[in-house]
């Protein structure tokens, strides 16, 4: 994943009450999904690799994220934002 800049939308704090690590994986997964129109496959080291975290925290906010039903997961390693959020 090359070096970004990750836009925190007022919604995604707001709305969907994130914060921290959730915040910015939800952020990363909006950009690269075409702002929630498609699913993102994630590689689970660059992604905790650009959140500045390990994999296994990364991780456990993916799973904290499909919970709380904001992002659903599509495949092994691909999640897609709830549509009811755009």
């Amino acid at each position: 994943m090359k070096k970004r800049i990750i836009c925190i939308e007022g919604w995604q704090v707001s709305q969907l009450g994130l914060s921290g690590n959730k915040l910015i994986l939800f952020a990363l997964i909006w950009q690269n999904s075409n702002h929630g129109k498609s699913a993102v496959p994630l590689d689970y080291t660059e992604v905790s690799g650009a959140m500045g975290t390990t994999i296994p925290t990364m991780y456990n906010c993916l799973k904290d994220l499909v919970k709380s039903e904001v992002l659903e997961q599509t495949g092994k390693c691909e999640y897609k934002c709830k549509e009811s959020y755009f």
